[in-house]
């Protein structure tokens, strides 16, 4: 937040971006607080041990063999730079590809990072081809995150520093979603199951931390009721995709988030 209004000062903001960073605080300043304040237990559950973020060489070198038609062009440059500031909350910098270059819909890209991971390990869809828009949707809140960062991320990767949900271990999605600062946005499915991807380390027992995925939307039954969120999971020896109320809240599970840094 220094560095942003350092660059204010200095000119090297424009008024447009200005103009938005305005408007989110002036609605972070009125957004009701507490209203699921409940909903949170304590939570001991965390990483397992020979889990470590990789460097942004390592994640681009697996997504360069594993989707060679994608362009790494511009991307560990950008990473540089965004290194040089850790948001408070973040625990590394990932390289997730851009889904809207995969696939027309975000059900489809997401399953064709499904069959990446089944390749690698065990794991079960449990929500099967139910991931079409009537199902599974970004929120609002998340698309606006990632139309902020095209304006300067145009290649086919997204470069995010991001935690994987021991930040927000033990609460439920939306109370996470309502008390999120102005700078911190949900995760959704597709980001979340790419940073797996590159980091299979991260969920290998049923004693780690499970990972819920606030960036989207999720409804269990055709009908608009999107009042679910997806999730990753581990049982029965296997990675699980599913999904649960957004009101549900349990020591086990954690909200993985990104937070937006603002660049020129």
């Amino acid at each position: 937040m220094q560095e942003f209004w350092r660059q204010v000062k200095e000119g090297h903001i424009t008024r447009e971006r200005l103009t938005s960073f305005l408007k989110h605080e002036k609605e972070e300043e009125q957004k009701p607080r507490g209203r699921y304040a409940n909903e949170v237990t304590e939570s001991n559950y965390g990483y397992p041990k020979g889990y470590e973020p990789k460097s942004p060489a390592d994640q681009l070198a697996f997504w360069s063999e594993t989707l060679p038609r994608l362009s790494t062009d511009g991307v560990l440059e950008l990473a540089e730079e965004l290194a040089k500031e850790r948001p408070k909350g973040a625990e590394a910098l990932f390289i997730i590809p851009k889904w809207k270059r995969m696939a027309d819909e975000y059900g489809t890209a997401l399953k064709a990072i499904f069959a990446i991971i089944a390749g690698q390990r065990n794991f079960h869809n449990y929500r099967g081809d139910n991931l079409g828009p009537k199902y599974l949707r970004e929120s609002q809140r998340t698309r606006e995150l990632y139309d902020e960062l095209g304006k300067t991320q145009t290649g086919d990767y997204w470069v995010i520093w991001a935690q994987f949900g021991f930040l927000h271990r033990g609460k439920s999605v939306r109370k996470v979603c309502d008390e999120f600062p102005v700078e911190e946005y949900g995760l959704g499915a597709f980001v979340i199951v790419s940073m797996l991807a590159t980091h299979p380390e991260r969920l290998v027992a049923h004693e780690n931390l499970f990972i819920d995925c606030p960036g989207d939307k999720y409804a269990p039954d055709v009908g608009g009721d999107f009042s679910f969120a997806p999730l990753f999971d581990f049982d029965d020896g296997r990675l699980g995709f599913g999904a649960n109320r957004v009101d549900y809240f349990y020591s086990r599970y954690g909200s993985a988030s990104v937070f937006l840094v603002r660049s020129n």
